[in-house]
């Protein structure tokens, strides 16, 4: 088929959403339909293919910066800085609860009526020792002191008699003494008469018989006199009977006066003015505040530090294992008191108990303080108060045990140490991963011992974060210090 000339011819083919147009201007265009769907799905792949190649050249270049850095170094850059030594003790602190000493009860040790309760020996009070705390009604105490007085008085009468009979029968014994000798010759003489026949036998029996008679009278006497020698004994017997019931009497009337045994504080009151108490009945509690005794736990990481901390002091292992505290080990104890912090010198006296706490797995010890009203001011806080607290039973406090002297610390600081107790320490080059103990941290740095972590004075330590880190890494250093 042939078409017309015309003077503009616009013929459209459109297919799969691409035109191809042709304008002819003063031609005659003859072509078949085929080959014209033929040359577009050409056009079309080349198109797609020139687009595809054209993406890959530009966006499939590596930047020349990467290319750059990873062509002029490969090693990981890490900051630094280096470990110095620790010369000053590190620091062991405890919470604590501070009690007194001891708590005495006083009791009634007579029996009577509360006469009278001085008004200074009430609850919240603070008594010396020796105060009047109660005063007993002592009548029955009087009579009964008045009583024993006058029965050792008869005693000593008694006493007195029995000695005059004694000294009135020693004389009448020497008396018949002397008769008996007479009598003994009469005797005699009459023996040798009757011998010669110049006496008979009647004169000597009755010589006999005098001289029997008056042996038996010096016998009596000896006698009386053995028996007011014995009344002499149970006489002082019943005399010191007498004497320590007196002295009996006199310390019940005494106790009629009850006294503060201690020093320290009331903490209650039980009885009162009027009351009737027998022997053995409370009174008050004396809480006795010339010591405090703070009741503290130490962690088992701790104890392994006082225990070597009192072994440098021991003077044996024997001593050490019969008592490790035998050498108090000194510490402060602290208090806070309107802004500032108040210290009280005390000492790790011994340990509480028989061993480990089965429920907080602790060792309970107590720390003493031996002056309470002797306290110092944290310098660092400067403050002037017109008043300080006086370290008493029930205060929350917190107790500070330096320990030294137990070898070489190091000090770490803490975006040192990574998670596990472990630091990354640098050495020619070469990353180290070791592992530490540590004795104390804070939140800028953290002690460990030089011997037992491998870690060296002068050490660089990594303190920047790395994604990945192992030991033997290749890095480079750029210390802060």
């Amino acid at each position: 088929m042939e078409a017309e000339l015309h003077p503009s011819v616009e013929t459209s083919v459109v297919s799969g959403g691409y035109t191809v147009a042709g304008i002819f201007v003063g031609h005659k265009i003859h072509t078949e339909n085929f080959d014209v769907q033929i040359l577009k799905k050409v056009l079309l792949c080349f198109a797609i293919l020139g687009t595809g190649i054209s993406y890959l050249v530009y966006f499939g270049r590596p930047a020349k910066v990467l290319q750059n850095q990873q062509q002029s170094e490969t090693r990981p850059l890490v900051k630094t800085i280096t470990v110095s030594s620790h010369n000053e003790p590190f620091v062991i602190e405890m919470d604590g609860n501070a009690n007194s000493l001891r708590t005495t009860t006083v009791a009634a040790q007579v029996n009577g009526q509360i006469k009278r309760r001085p008004s200074n020996a009430r609850s919240g009070m603070f008594v010396q020792e020796g105060d009047i705390l109660f005063e007993v009604d002592d009548t029955n105490y009087r009579l009964e002191l008045e009583h024993l007085e006058a029965q050792l008085n008869q005693t000593d009468e008694e006493t007195a008699s029995v000695e005059v009979d004694i000294i009135n029968t020693s004389e009448l014994i020497t008396l018949a003494k002397e008769d008996a000798r007479l009598q003994k010759k009469h005797l005699n003489r009459m023996t040798d008469a009757f011998a010669r026949k110049s006496a008979s036998e009647t004169d000597v029996e009755s010589a006999l018989r005098q001289e029997i008679s008056t042996r038996n009278a010096l016998q009596t006497l000896l006698n009386t006199k053995r028996s007011g020698q014995q009344m002499l004994k149970q006489m002082a017997a019943t005399r010191q009977l007498v004497t320590a019931r007196i002295k009996q009497a006199q310390v019940n009337l005494e106790r009629c006066r009850v006294q503060a045994p201690v020093s320290g504080t009331i903490v209650d009151d039980i009885a009162e003015q009027g009351d009737y108490i027998r022997d053995g009945d409370e009174l008050v509690h004396i809480s006795d505040s010339s010591q405090i005794e703070v009741r503290c736990s130490l962690q088992a990481d701790d104890l392994v530090w006082v225990l070597r901390k009192a072994s440098a002091s021991a003077a044996s292992t024997e001593a050490m294992l019969a008592d490790p505290l035998a050498n108090p080990i000194p510490c402060d104890v602290t208090y806070e008191f309107g802004g500032a912090e108040f210290l009280w010198q005390g000492s790790l006296s011994r340990f509480e108990g028989t061993g480990i706490d089965r429920d907080t797995r602790t060792f309970p010890c107590r720390v003493t303080v031996a002056e309470p009203d002797s306290y110092r001011v944290n310098k660092r806080q400067k403050r002037n108060l017109s008043i300080a607290p006086i370290l008493s039973s029930g205060m929350f406090v917190t107790v500070k045990l330096p320990i030294s002297g137990l070898g070489k610390l190091l000090r770490v600081p803490a975006n040192a140490v990574r998670p596990g107790e472990n630091v990354w320490a640098v050495r020619d080059g070469i990353m180290q991963v070791i592992s530490v103990n540590i004795l104390e941290s804070t939140d800028d740095y953290m002690l460990i011992e030089s011997d037992e972590s491998g870690v060296r004075e002068s050490d660089q330590l990594v303190i920047s974060p790395l994604i990945s880190a192992r030991d033997g890494m290749e890095v480079r250093e750029e210390s802060l210090q």
